[in-house]
């Protein structure tokens, strides 16, 4: 699990400010889950 929030975050910065806003929304969803 470690490895592959890792590799989320890094594709969410690198990505385009929209689809960063999507990722840590989803970030956010599964953390409140």
């Amino acid at each position: 699990m470690g490895q592959l929030l890792e590799w989320v975050i890094d594709r969410c910065y690198t990505s385009t400010p929209r689809e960063a806003d999507a990722c840590f929304l989803a970030l956010a969803a599964i953390f409140s889950a």
